[in-house]
């Protein structure tokens, strides 16, 4: 084992086999573990939270999936508990159920001493704003005992002004894709009249696809572009996002 390695507790989605469930932070994380440079840096023990599950509805309960934290859950207590220089990363999920375990890992990483360290992925806010006064302060509490949080550009913090020191603890990590090497990219100029519109990623109201389709169908009756609309994604029910969805329809 290589000295100075810098040791990492990550606590997130993967994507191990064609069952796995894929999404955003799945498909982000597996390529932050799979990078050169983290390879070479850090150690990391790695906890899969995603139960290789597809078929549920994000956010809901079922007797599997509680069965699969009540096994999971004390591994990476244990995990935190005897790595004591470890940083401990964690995907926090926007539903109730995701909300149950983050706080159980994220508190006993506070008592423990831990640098824990969240990644806010998606519609946390939502999630706030929709949630009744026991699960705000619930989730406030659970958000307070993290070192950091982070999201994925500087307009998504002002999501995050219910806690008293958001502009000090939320900081920005920006999504992105790397250039491949010995690869020139030509910037493509609009001909003013041909548009194509690509959505991609789940299709969850407060995603926004209905506002995109909403756009797609206010341009088509301009006659003066020939508009096509691409969306490409799985849909879901998500229960914590349903209620008080703004500008979905």
């Amino acid at each position: 084992m290589k000295k100075n390695l810098l040791n990492i507790i990550a606590v997130a989605p993967q994507i191990n086999n064609p069952s796995t469930e894929i999404t955003g932070p799945a498909a982000l994380f597996n390529f932050f573990i799979n990078s050169k440079e983290v390879q070479e840096k850090a150690c990391i023990d790695t906890f899969d939270i995603s139960g290789g599950k597809n078929e549920r509805k994000i956010g809901s309960f079922s007797i599997g999936r509680a069965f699969f934290y009540l096994n999971l859950i004390p591994k990476i207590l244990i995990n935190i508990y005897r790595k004591k220089n470890a940083k401990i990363y964690i995907i926090i999920a926007p539903t109730k159920v995701g909300l149950i375990r983050d706080f159980i890992v994220i508190f006993f990483s506070y008592l423990f001493n831990r640098n824990l360290y969240c990644h806010a992925l998606g519609n946390y806010p939502i999630f706030y704003e929709n949630s009744n006064l026991i699960l705000k302060s619930i989730i406030k509490i659970t958000l307070k005992y993290s070192r950091k949080i982070i999201v994925e550009d500087d307009i998504l913090k002002k999501g995050f002004a219910f806690l008293d020191n958001y502009k000090s603890k939320v900081i920005t990590l920006t999504n992105y894709f790397p250039i491949p090497k010995n690869r020139t990219l030509t910037k493509k100029k609009f001909d003013g009249l041909n548009i194509k519109i690509l959505f991609m990623g789940n299709m969850i109201e407060t995603k926004g696809y209905f506002c995109v389709l909403r756009a797609i169908n206010s341009l088509s009756k301009n006659k003066k572009f020939n508009i096509k609309g691409y969306f490409a994604g799985k849909f879901y029910g998500l229960k914590s996002n349903k209620k008080n969805v703004k500008n979905s329809k």
